[in-house]
């Protein structure tokens, strides 16, 4: 037994809205390594496929624009909004002059300065699971409020079935226990389906994948004739042969879209208002 925990100083963190805030102004100002700075690539590409990127889209929870750089180097005109205000500083200094950049947006109470079924494409990357209990709910509904009845589409990702404790650590100072990347919960296939048609909304595709396959071209540079390289080159060529044929299965069905999902650790959504 540790002298944390013979003394009862261990404890689980009480998360707030003002400490959650706190937080992600420091990690905002610290240059670390954000999940969509990362993948954010392989994140754009996905939703090129399946033709979610179109007319006004918005990245919920933005933080200090590494998605935003991604869909803004695609050609797409995007806006962000946050909770930390540090982070929406260093996202309009970071876009300012660029002509598709629509601007960022500090969220007040919970409210989107956006007008009912304004919204054509919703992204919220990594966010449902740093919330408060009692905010998710108000959240969805709000992202319901403000997304274009019938053809707008929110997409939605959270890591897949993570186990929370596994990435715990504490403060020597006050014996407080935390997620190192302040995530409150985990959900799954099942629960993150559900979580999202008690809100409203209906479902496209929830899957499991690795974000890093869509960052990598699926076609092996001719210069590159190995065996591995040579038969990946056939099998997506076999593969497109196929989605050709049976045009109706694109985009959510093709055989070569399905092999690039492929199962993983990360966990996406795909819906649209019910």
């Amino acid at each position: 037994m540790s002298i944390l925990e013979s003394s009862g100083m261990e404890h689980e963190h009480q998360w707030t809205t003002a400490s959650i805030r706190r937080f992600w102004d420091y990690r905002a100002n610290r240059g670390d390594a954000y999940f969509s700075e990362q993948v954010g690539r392989g994140i754009v590409f996905l939703l090129q496929r399946v033709g979610a990127l179109h007319g006004r889209v918005l990245d919920y929870g933005c933080g200090p624009g590494h998605l935003l750089w991604h869909l803004l180097r695609a050609g797409v005109t995007c806006e962000g909004v946050d909770t930390s205000a540090e982070s929406i500083e260093i996202a309009e200094k970071r876009f300012v002059g660029n002509p598709r950049w629509s601007g960022a947006h500090l969220i007040a109470e919970g409210v989107l300065p956006h007008e009912p079924g304004s919204l054509d494409t919703i992204l919220c990357v990594e966010t449902i699971e740093h919330l408060l209990p009692n905010d998710v709910g108000p959240l969805l509904l709000e992202l319901r409020r403000v997304l274009r009845a019938g053809t707008g589409m929110l997409f939605v990702t959270v890591p897949s079935s993570e186990v929370l404790r596994d990435s715990y650590v504490l403060c020597p100072e006050c014996g407080s226990v935390f997620h190192r990347n302040q995530h409150l919960r985990s959900l799954d296939r099942h629960s993150l389906t559900a979580l999202m048609a008690d809100h409203g909304f209906s479902t496209i595709l929830c899957d499991q994948t690795e974000f890093e396959r869509f960052q990598i071209p699926q076609f092996p540079g001719l210069r590159d004739w190995s065996y591995n390289a040579t038969k990946k080159l056939l099998r997506t060529a076999v593969m497109l042969a196929a989605d050709w044929l049976r045009p109706q299965a694109a985009p959510l069905g093709g055989s070569l879209f399905q092999s690039m999902i492929g199962g993983g650790r990360h966990l996406f959504w795909l819906g649209r208002v019910a």
